[in-house]
């Protein structure tokens, strides 16, 4: 097609096609992969520095946090390790390298994705291999620092107060830190009204994902939400959300007529 769908149903009917055509459950779990991969020794970094700068109060919080990563055994082997000078040298040396590797790797797919999803070749120069990179790394850390600074059970809690302006601000936020992704990594020229559907659709998608999860989460309980079925969450997590990231490529290159 190189015109833009002219109905609601015609949008849909072609966003589902190119999804099939183009293999968007293959490339998405190999996104969540690299970036399962990368969390855990980002993880295992955010703890050493926090136990080395502020504290093992607030590296032990974080720890906490990271239940559907690890099992309690798993947060016991990384207290032990960063628990004298030695063992925080190589974590952090060990780490950082596993770290740097994945991020390579989560780029990689990510701008592969990319690029199958609008039919061009990933075979960039060094300089926009850099620039693509460097947006993809301010956006995962974006990402991620939305998700984490924003309460979505609250907003589960409390529809009608609080909890909706978290919503909204969370859906906003994610919106606006989409926009450079969606508008740099493609290998075609785009205009910024284009790649705005996409965008908002990934950040509707990814917040009302992180309801559904933390309403699931609440629901199961302590009892049978245990480490692994932690484990097994969060990886679904991420393999929906890399889905509805790539979902918002999509979006913009149907409604732009270049499919």
């Amino acid at each position: 097609m190189n015109r833009p769908p002219r109905t609601t149903r015609e949008a849909l009917e072609r966003i589902a096609a190119v999804a099939r055509t183009r293999e968007l459950s293959l490339a998405a779990a190999g996104i969540a992969y690299y970036a399962l991969v990368s969390l855990v020794p980002l993880l295992v970094l955010t703890v050493v520095v926090l136990t080395a700068v502020v504290g093992e109060q607030l590296a032990e919080f974080v720890l906490r946090q990271a239940g559907a990563m690890l099992s309690p055994s798993g947060r016991s082997a990384i207290r032990e390790t960063v628990s004298d000078a030695s063992g925080r040298e190589g974590a952090f040396a060990l780490g950082s390298l596993v770290l740097l590797w994945a991020a390579i790797r989560l780029f990689r797919g990510i701008d592969a994705a990319f690029a199958i999803v609008y039919g061009t070749s990933d075979d960039n120069d060094v300089l926009r291999q850099f620039r693509d990179a460097a947006v993809v790394l301010v956006t995962v850390v974006a990402i991620a620092a939305i998700l984490a600074g924003i309460d979505i059970v609250v907003g589960v809690r409390s529809p009608l107060g609080l909890g909706v302006v978290n919503l909204i601000a969370q859906f906003l936020a994610l919106a606006f830190v989409l926009v450079p992704l969606y508008y740099f990594l493609p290998d075609a020229p785009v205009s910024l009204p284009e790649i705005v559907p996409g965008a908002v659709v990934s950040a509707g998608g990814w917040t009302l994902l992180g309801v559904v999860f933390e309403v699931y989460a609440a629901t199961v309980g302590t009892s049978l939400y245990g480490a692994l079925t932690g484990i097994v969450l969060f990886v679904t997590w991420l393999y929906v959300s890399a889905l509805v990231l790539l979902l918002g490529a999509i979006v913009n290159v149907v409604l732009a007529g270049r499919d």
